[in-house]
C-alpha cells in the first residue's frame, strides 16, 4: 500500500498527497468498493487542491504513471477481492488484473500463482478472466499457469463442502487432440486436514474453468 500511496509524490510532486497517504494506511481491511471509494475521492480531494492549470498536468501525469509505469503497484489492493463474495467484485478484480497484464504481464502472472496457492471455487474463473488477454498472446506463463487442475469439494463437520485445487498437469495439446491423464489422491487423516464421511464432489478444471464435475461418497474416514 505504501508502494501505491509514493506514485503520485514521483509523478506529480507539485501536489500535496496529504489525503492519499493517509487513505493508503487504512486500505487493507477494506473491501474492493470501500478501497475505490476512499482512493477515488483521496485523489479528488488532493488533485482538487492545485489552482488554476496545476490541475490537469497533475491528474494526467499522475494517471499514466499509475497505468502504464507503474502497473504493479496496483496488485496489492487486489490480493484480497479476488476471493470476494459478490461475483461482482470477482468480475471486476479479473478486469483490472486483465489491464494491468498489458503493462506488466510477468508481475501478472506472479500475482495469479500466489491467487492459485490459496485459491476456492472461484479463482479459477477470476485468473482465467484476468488473462484472456496474454494466454491469446501466447504468454508462456499464462499458458503453464492455466493447465489442468482438479478441485476437491471437502465435506466439513457441519455437512457443507470446501473447495481446494490441486495441479494436475501442464500440456499442450494441438486442435483436435486428446490424451489421457491419471492422478492419484490419498484421503489420509492429517493435522492440517480433517476427513468428514460423506458426500464429497470431485472437479476437472482446464484452463481455469471447470470442465466436469462428479460427486463420489467417502466412507470410513
Amino acid at each position: 500500500m505504501e508502494s501505491a500511496a509514493a506514485i503520485p509524490a514521483e509523478s506529480a510532486p507539485q501536489v500535496q498527497w496529504d489525503h492519499t497517504a493517509a487513505a493508503a494506511h487504512v486500505l487493507q481491511d477494506l473491501n474492493l468498493r470501500a478501497r475505490t471509494g476512499l482512493v477515488a475521492q483521496a485523489l479528488q480531494d488532493d488533485i482538487g487542491s492545485v489552482p488554476g492549470a496545476g490541475y490537469p498536468t497533475a491528474a494526467g501525469s499522475f494517471r499514466a504513471t499509475l497505468a502504464v509505469q507503474r502497473p504493479e503497484a496496483n496488485l496489492p489492493i487486489l490480493g484480497s477481492p479476488y476471493r470476494d463474495p459478490s461475483e461482482y467484485v470477482r468480475r471486476s478484480v479479473a478486469n483490472h488484473l486483465n489491464d494491468l497484464a498489458r503493462h506488466a504481464p510477468s508481475a501478472v502472472v506472479a500475482t495469479a500463482r500466489e491467487w492459485f496457492s490459496a485459491a476456492d471455487s472461484n479463482t479459477g474463473r477470476v485468473v482465467r478472466h484476468g488473462l484472456r488477454t496474454l494466454v491469446k498472446k501466447g504468454h508462456p506463463g499464462a499458458l503453464a499457469l492455466l493447465a489442468v487442475d482438479y478441485l476437491i469439494h471437502y465435506r466439513k463437520a457441519n455437512g457443507s463442502q470446501s473447495a481446494k485445487v490441486f495441479k494436475a498437469s501442464t500440456l499442450t495439446l494441438a486442435p483436435g487432440e486428446g490424451r489421457s491423464l491419471s492422478k492419484r489422491h490419498a484421503f489420509r487423516q492429517m493435522t492440517t486436514r480433517v476427513h468428514h464421511p460423506g458426500l464429497h464432489a470431485l472437479e476437472l478444471q482446464v484452463n481455469g474453468a471447470v470442465d466436469r464435475h462428479a460427486e463420489f461418497v467417502l466412507v470410513g474416514a
